[in-house]
Parts: C-alpha cells; sequence; structure tokens
C-alpha cells in the first residue's frame, strides 16, 4: 500500500521568519532578516519526511522576492513552492486563496496540513476547506476546540500525520 504524499504549507511572516514593524516593501531588501525561533530546525526535519511550501498574504513580495529573503534567512532549499497573493490573485483565509493550492498540488485537502500564527487567517481559513491546520501559538493563548496548536515550531516534526 502507498502512503499518501503529505504537504505543510508554512505561513512566512512571524511563522517563519520575523515580520518587523515599521519596515515597508519587500522583505529581501530589508538591512536585516531573521528567522521565527525554531524555523530552520523544523523545516529540516520535516522537509525529510514531507513536502513543504510557503503560503502568505504578503503584498509587497512576488514569488520571486520571497524566495530572496528566504535565501538571505538560509531556508529557501527547505520550501518547494510559494503560494503568495500576487500569484494567486487572493488572499487568506478565501476559499478560492486554498482551493488554488489544492489544486496545483493535486492532492486532497485532506493531505495538507497548514501551520501559521494566525488562528483566523492561517487556521480556521485552512480548516473550512477540508485542510488540516496547526495553530503556531508562541503566546500560548487559549485554544479553541477543535484546534491543534504548538508553541514551538520544534513541536511539528512530531505532529502526528496519517
Amino acid at each position: 500500500m502507498t502512503v499518501p504524499e503529505e504537504h505543510y504549507l508554512f505561513d512566512w511572516g512571524d511563522t517563519l521568519m520575523v515580520d518587523r514593524p515599521g519596515q515597508a516593501g519587500p522583505m529581501c531588501d530589508w538591512p536585516e532578516v531573521s528567522l521565527v525561533e525554531g524555523a530552520a530546525e523544523c523545516l529540516r526535519g520535516l522537509s525529510r519526511i514531507v513536502r513543504c511550501h510557503l503560503a502568505t498574504n504578503a503584498r509587497d513580495s512576488n514569488a520571486a522576492s520571497i524566495r530572496s529573503a528566504l535565501r538571505r534567512a538560509g531556508i529557501d532549499e527547505l520550501l518547494e513552492k510559494i503560494y503568495c497573493f500576487r500569484e494567486v490573485g487572493h488572499t487568506k483565509p478565501s476559499p478560492a486563496y486554498f482551493e488554488h493550492i489544492v489544486t496545483d498540488l493535486g492532492c486532497p485537502p485532506a493531505n495538507i496540513v497548514m501551520v501559521g500564527d494566525s488562528l483566523e487567517m492561517d487556521v480556521l481559513g485552512a480548516m473550512h476547506c477540508g485542510l488540516q491546520a496547526v495553530w503556531y501559538n508562541p503566546s500560548a493563548k487559549p485554544v479553541p476546540a477543535g484546534v491543534t496548536a504548538v508553541t514551538s515550531l520544534r513541536d511539528l516534526v512530531e505532529y502526528p500525520r496519517a
């Protein structure tokens, strides 16, 4: 029996890379870029067993400039596809955003896990469209019933998979 392919979608700002207040324009042009604690370790561990992608609402950046920022942070080779507003034409939590990704990946929504720091945009939006979701909740805010949350990205490597 073949194990179904699984995909992880990661939000960008404040999930994988620090979104610095007061910075304007594409992140690749910022004087300094940095990773959220545990992001590199998480991606290194997961990319060995699942396919990892980026899913962001960033409006100042296209896929090429996002890839450039990821390269500066040393994680570009760990993420396969980049889904951003400029290429998708929709933003999270819109069903059209997630439907575009499901179609592009060519797999059932249940084989996709969205990971992000926004409960509404990343997690509930994905769940509404039939995707699995994990709320990156470093502040340990109360977790609503039915939502899976982690306080550290490192915990995702141990997240149960089908």
